[in-house]
């Protein structure tokens, strides 16, 4: 099994905070739907991710908020997504980020059974790193001016995220409607090829000519920042 990698700290967190745009938090949104919803073993892994996480932190509930539960249950849940998007073939920072955020609601909060059977998605809402304080290169003056310039980037990252998330979250869809009129259809797609399907396969279940398919594929893999999984293509010739 693949394993995804997690988004860096630091530089790579600010970077992924500022340009994270609405398009591609909605993108992210509904294709994890659409994967929750087509393979029924991705929703029972990413649940049993969810209880790890709940399980451990629940074990220290009267430490400091950063304490040794929080440490644990966040190394629980970086690993358990990692593993996850590698699972699946869905290796995007964008991807990884919202599934995180996902994982992070329903690990937690008053009733967290009501929001995992509402089969909540959330989309992540990162900020940048504050700056570091260096006070042998540094005086007290620089400093505060670094912190006075970095507020309103981190405020401005927040809101961005913010609206891409729209603070409202997102329900995967009870029941199936007619392809023509289904929003996740091309996210059905990509579900289905990254988990082995074939194009030609994804055409005839859905009703579609393989280049629809291809380049719907094509599209809304780069909106995402995903590569599209290999296929073999052809038997192997047999040996002489």
């Amino acid at each position: 099994m693949s394993q995804g990698k997690a988004p860096q700290a630091g530089g790579r967190l600010e970077e992924a905070a500022l340009s994270l745009s609405r398009s591609s938090a909605a993108h992210a949104q509904n294709l994890i739907a659409a994967v929750l919803e087509e393979l029924p073993e991705a929703m029972a892994d990413l649940r049993e991710v969810a209880a790890a996480v709940r399980r451990e932190t629940g074990q220290h509930a009267d430490d400091s908020p950063y304490g040794p539960g929080f440490l644990a249950g966040t190394q629980l849940l970086v690993k358990g997504v990692s593993d996850w998007v590698g699972k699946y073939h869905l290796e995007s920072e964008i991807i990884w980020w919202t599934v995180g955020a996902t994982v992070e609601a329903w690990s937690v909060g008053p009733d967290e059974s009501r929001v995992v059977r509402a089969k909540i998605i959330r989309v992540p809402q990162p900020v940048p790193e504050p700056p570091v304080y260096r006070p042998e290169s540094m005086t007290r003056g620089e400093y505060r001016a670094m912190i006075d310039a970095y507020m309103p980037r981190a405020e401005e990252a927040w809101r961005v995220s913010a609206e891409a998330a729209g603070e409202v979250v997102v329900h995967v869809r009870q029941r199936r409607v007619t392809s023509r009129e289904d929003p996740l259809m091309h996210y059905r797609w990509l579900a289905r090829y990254q988990s082995g399907w074939p194009k030609a396969r994804i055409a005839k279940a859905f009703g579609r000519q393989p280049s629809t398919v291809r380049d719907a594929l094509s599209a809304l893999a780069r909106s995402l920042g995903l590569r599209l999984r290999e296929q073999e293509v052809g038997r192997p010739r047999r040996r002489a």
